[in-house]
C-alpha cells in the first residue's frame, strides 16, 4: 500500500504552500509524502484534477487506486473525531477500501 497525498494550497506561493504543508504534516502526524500541485484556484484544479476525475467537487478526496492503476473508489469528505460514530464509521469505511485493494 502506497499513501500519496496531493495538496492544493490556497496560495500558489510555493514557499508559503511549502510551510503550510509542512506544518501540517507535523501538527497531523503525516509520515506518507505530501506534493503540492498547485493552488485551489480552478485554474489549477480543473485540468490536474477535473478532467482526470469526474464530480470532483470538495476537500479531502481520497482515491483508492489499484496495481493497475484503476481507480476503484472515491471517499469525498471527512467526519472528524468530534462526530463520534460517524467518524468511528468513516475510519472503518476508509480502512475496508484499503484492504479490499492490496489483497
Amino acid at each position: 500500500l502506497e499513501v500519496v497525498g496531493l495538496s492544493f494550497e490556497i496560495s500558489d506561493d510555493t514557499s508559503l504552500a511549502k510551510r503550510n504543508i509542512e506544518l501540517f504534516a507535523r501538527r497531523h502526524g503525516v509520515t506518507y509524502p505530501l506534493l503540492f500541485c498547485g493552488s485551489t484556484e480552478p485554474v489549477y484544479t480543473d485540468p490536474q484534477l477535473k478532467s482526470q476525475l469526474k464530480n470532483f467537487y470538495a476537500y479531502p478526496t481520497t482515491l483508492f487506486i489499484d496495481r493497475s492503476g484503476r481507480i476503484r473508489s472515491v471517499h469525498v469528505g471527512f467526519r472528524g473525531p468530534g462526530t463520534g460514530d460517524a467518524y468511528q464509521r468513516e475510519i472503518e469505511t476508509l480502512y475496508r477500501h484499503a484492504e479490499e485493494i492490496v489483497k
